[in-house]
Parts: C-alpha cells; structure tokens; sequence
C-alpha cells in the first residue's frame, strides 16, 4: 500500500458535513482526490469500482449500523477511519472492537483530532513505517487531549445557549412588568391630574374653558387608551378571553376588519405567562393582517386541551413568501415564535402570494418548570 493515500472515500448523509470535513482532510493529505458517499449502500458500490486507499466515514452509517465490519471483512488491507460526534464516542469504540483502524471525533466547529486518527490508523495497518511505542502513545495522548477539548468546547456552546435562553425569557419578564407599571402609572397618575384639571375647570363659561374641557377629555381618552394598549387590566383581572373579546372590539372600529372568532373549551384561567403570550400573539397578527393582507375578515379561534392551548389566525388575503420574511420584520414573526419557545411551545406560519396566512401557535396550558409562566 502506499505511504499516503491516493484515492480517499468520504461518507457521511449530510452534504455540508462532508463538506467541512474534506477541507480538513485535504488540509493534511492536499494530493488526495476524494469521493463522496452519503450512506453505506453507495460506500459499498464505490469500493467495488475503485481502489480506494482510506476510507472515512461517520459511524453508525444508515441504512447498515454494521458497515465497518463489512468493509473490514471484505477489504481488510483498506485504512478504515471512523467518527461521530462527542456523544457517539461509545458507538464508536464498540465498532473499533470489531472493525476499523481509529476514530476521531467531530465537535461541530473544528476536527482537532482528525490528525492524530490518520496517523494512528495508517500505523495500526502498517500503511506507512511502523511507529515506535512512544510515538504511539503521544498519537493517542493527543486523541486523547483532543477529544477533551471537543467535550469542553461542547460545554462551553450549552451553557451559552442556556445563558441566552434565561436572558431571553428574563427580558419578555421585564418588559411585561415594565409595561404593567407604566400603565399603572399613566391610569392613576396621570390620568387622576388630567382629571383634576377638567374638574376645575368645570363651571367656566368662555370659550377658552371649553375648549380646554374638551382637549382635556381628548387627552383623558389617549391616556386611558394608551394603558390598554401596553397592558389591558383585563389581562390580569379576567383573563385571556374577556381580554380578546375587547380587543376584537377595539380593533374592529379602528382598523374596520371584522374578526370572526370561535373558541372551544377556553373559557377558564391559565398559567399568567401563557395568557400573555397568547393575547401578545394574537394581538401581533391582527397587526400584521391590518397592515398588509387588504382584507375586509380575518377568522380567529382558539382552542384549550388538557395540555396544550391552541391559537390560529388567518386571513384570505394577499399572502407573502414566509422564507423571505426577514427576522424580526413583516408582523413581528420572530417576536411571535420567540414568545412561544420560552414557553416550551412553537408558532407555524403558512402563507404563499395571493393565497393568504395562516398562523397557528400551539402552547403548553402549564408552562414546564423554568419557563416563564
């Protein structure tokens, strides 16, 4: 066999992996040429038609689990080189029991242990010069280091992730309440000096006072209609469905789209999180159908099952391509399915050009433990 390879197999069922891994490789052998396979039957066909030097692949390779033993068994003097990512590393030591020459591990970002594999297996199967003893175990100490550098960087990317998701959900925390102050504050504070202006104001007869008496019942009316659009009082008071049902209301005499509602089984309390995910929900889309579906109806119902409460909202209107929605831009789609992950839950958008949306989010009734509710 030659010292280095001269035809090389690359298997693996994702196309993007194969790709990253086979500049890495190139990296290490850059005179290789490569071939690709995306599951074991095509590994198979293309070891039967060339001669191929190393073979790579991702273990366990479908539709066969037992691949390596296969190949092993039918080309024993080919360098077989296996990997998976971190938390496959048993599968591969119990393939490596039976077939295989090494195996390195993919973290995802970097392969820091695709060297070492290739040197350990083109030892193990006296492709090159024999290593000596000590030169083997630095091969596997480096495999070694490797791997715990993958399973650290690995850590790393959780706990971010998990960092980001308490922030996430701490900041729709923080906005509600802030929003639930401010409308306290506009309702009693200011809203009790506006009232107070008007009152002793009352009794005048020029003009000027009832022109101030009728800008001062204006101003009363923007107060009190700004504390409901931060944060209806119903919301907390009575619930999600009274709270709908005056919005319907509202947002049928500003916008003249009439919304026809139905609603099955939802007439109870639910968890305070999850009724404002869903009033938030709802409120965003009836937003996105004023702003941009030209329609005179939109149909909106909601439905509560033992462990999930379900929202849709469509409109016959003139639609849009979901995939070119930028984030968060046409109706605060992003906001929308970010509201509903927090909760352990999702939102489906389906929508085309001239065929409407339709927007369905599906909630848990009882947020999981740790989620906003």
């Amino acid at each position: 066999m030659n010292l280095a390879p001269s035809y090389a197999l690359l298997a693996d069922p994702e196309a993007d992996r194969r790709a990253r891994i086979r500049r890495e490789l190139l990296r290490e052998l850059p005179g290789v040429e490569v071939l690709e396979a995306g599951d074991s039957d095509t590994v198979i066909r293309s070891l039967e038609r060339r001669p191929v030097d190393l073979a790579i692949v991702r273990h366990p390779l479908p539709p066969d689990p037992a691949l390596p033993l296969l190949v092993k068994e039918r080309w024993p003097d080919r360098v077989l080189l296996l990997y998976a990512p971190v938390e496959g590393e048993r599968a591969l030591a119990e393939a490596l029991s039976t077939a295989g020459d090494a195996y390195f591990l993919d973290a995802g970002t970097a392969l820091p242990g695709l060297r070492a594999g290739l040197r350990l297996a083109w030892a193990r199967t006296g492709a090159a010069l024999r290593l000596a003893e000590s030169h083997r175990d630095r091969l596997l100490e480096s495999e070694r280091r490797a791997r715990h550098d993958a399973e650290a960087a690995l850590e790393q990317l959780r706990e971010s992730h998990e960092s980001l998701e308490s922030l996430s959900r701490r900041l729709v925390e923080v906005q509600e309440a802030e929003r639930r102050a401010l409308a306290r504050e506009l309702h009693d504070e200011v809203g009790q000096i506006l009232a107070s202006l008007r009152l002793r104001l009352e009794g005048g007869t020029d003009q000027a006072a009832a022109e101030v008496q009728t800008i001062l019942g204006e101003l009363l009316d923007r107060v009190r209609g700004l504390s409901m659009d931060l944060r209806p009082p119903t919301l907390d008071e009575l619930g999600l469905l009274p709270t709908l049902l005056w919005h319907f209301e509202r947002y049928q005499s500003e916008t003249g789209v009439r919304v026809e509602f139905r609603s099955r089984d939802a007439g109870g309390r639910f968890a305070a999180g999850v009724e404002t995910a869903a009033f938030r929900i709802v409120q965003e889309a009836l937003t996105n159908v004023a702003r941009h579906a030209q329609v005179a109806e939109v149909e909106v119902s909601l439905e509560a099952r033992a462990e999930s409460l379900e929202l849709r909202v469509e409109d016959r209107g003139c639609g849009f391509e979901p995939a070119s929605a930028t984030p968060g831009g046409l109706g605060g789609l992003a906001g929308m399915q970010e509201r509903a992950r927090l909760l352990g839950g999702r939102v489906r958008v389906e929508s085309a050009p001239g065929r409407g949306t339709r927007i369905v989010a599906v909630l848990p009734a009882s947020p999981p433990e740790g989620k906003p509710g």
